[in-house]
């Protein structure tokens, strides 16, 4: 089954590489200060872009740990069960903040005061974005939280996954428009604001279909598996994201 959760792990990789180098192109290869082919390549090789890669692959991987789990027919601690919980609240809060902050910038433009409560300076305004991202992930936890209640782990990742899933496209509903405002405005740093939104709701969407891709894999390794093999009495249900749970 980790093999299956790697491969799941891969495609998802593979998907975010790809669809980086479109998707900068088609929010800020027009206007009336498009960016040009060399300069989306630049941003691809930034760390920056590699970090954020980073911390999805990663999410992905946590919350692959209890379908796994299940899928082996191993126990899964109270502990062990918070993994997910933890990774869940924090990509929710990544989209809040996110669809805030591009609205505000939609709204504002490059006027736009959220991350200068500590000032414009230097670090200043990351610590207030950092701020916001503690907060927000901290009432996520909490509302997550109450799905460790659930008797089974497959129903528990499966409302995680339906709440990020939802998330992230009322995420996209607000981002989209808001760049589409401050490119025709032909803002300065709005743009950086709503596209960082719009890449938020992306990532966390695919990482959504993580689960549901692994427990595909694992129901078709169970057909193949001949009767009375080792996997024989391995079971898994579909983690569909948009059921409700």
């Amino acid at each position: 089954m980790k093999r299956w959760a790697v491969i799941t792990v891969a495609l998802y990789l593979l998907i975010l590489l790809s669809v980086t180098f479109p998707l900068l192109q088609a929010g800020f290869a027009w206007g009336k200060n498009p960016l040009t082919t060399a300069a989306t390549l630049a941003t691809m090789r930034s760390w920056g872009y590699w970090v954020w890669i980073g911390v999805a692959v990663l999410g992905q991987i946590s919350l692959l740990a209890v379908p796994v789990a299940v899928g082996e027919r191993r126990p899964r601690s109270r502990r062990q069960l918070r993994e997910p919980v933890i990774m869940a609240s924090f990509l929710m809060a990544m989209v809040c903040v996110s669809a805030v902050t591009a609205l505000a910038c939609g709204i504002w433009g490059d006027h736009i005061t959220l991350f200068d409560i500590f000032g414009k300076e230097g670090a200043q305004p990351l610590w207030a974005l950092l701020l916001y991202v503690t907060v927000a992930w901290t009432v996520w936890g909490l509302v997550f939280h109450r799905f460790l209640k659930e008797t089974d782990p497959a129903a528990m990742v499966r409302r995680l996954m339906k709440w990020l899933l939802r998330g992230s496209i009322l995420e996209l509903l607000v981002a989209v428009p808001s760049h589409i405002i401050v490119r025709q405005r032909n803002d300065c740093c709005a743009p950086l604001g709503t596209f960082w939104g719009i890449a938020t709701g992306v990532t966390v969407m695919l990482l959504a279909f993580g689960p549901g891709v692994f427990f595909l894999f694992a129901e078709r390794l169970q057909r193949l598996q001949p009767r009375g093999g080792e996997d024989k009495n391995m079971t898994a249900e579909p983690l569909d994201p948009t059921r409700a749970g």
